[in-house]
């Protein structure tokens, strides 16, 4: 009678210890995926995103102050994972178009795309510009 209560308890310690690693292991993997997520592969659905917004063209082109403002609120809507901070720049295509300040407390990449944003049919007399998103993964 006592040897097979030794049994089972020592195979519920066995079961326990198992669970115990499960989740260990299944936490791990999880923060491994966090960390490996390409920034680049975000940022290109939302340039398309932008170019295709016809308010967002206009405003770009017109040299709007209000265009990085509404780009800015776009991006807040579309990027959600608060571990990640953006900036925008928007600019003529003869100029350089960089981050205006650099965030001292990055310390991994910076990812940065940019697309031509260019006249339409309806305004074909504008020039071109740049719109450039700057994306990093805070701390």
């Amino acid at each position: 009678m006592r040897d097979k209560k030794g049994i089972v308890r020592i195979i519920e310690a066995v079961i326990a210890i198992l669970i115990v690693l499960g989740a260990i292991l299944v936490v791990s993997l999880n923060k491994r995926q966090v960390n490996n997520v390409d920034l680049s592969e975000q940022i290109n659905p939302l340039l398309d995103q932008i170019a295709q917004n016809v308010s967002l063209r206009d405003k770009i082109l017109s040299n709007s102050a209000e265009a990085k403002v509404e780009i800015m609120g776009f991006l807040n809507g579309k990027i959600e994972n608060p571990s990640f901070n953006y900036s925008v720049n928007i600019c003529n295509l003869e100029e350089s178009c960089g981050l205006d300040a650099f965030p001292g407390s990055v310390n991994t990449e910076i990812y940065s795309y940019e697309r031509v944003i260019s006249a339409s049919i309806s305004n074909p007399n504008v020039e071109s510009k740049r719109v450039k998103i700057f994306l990093w993964r805070i701390g």
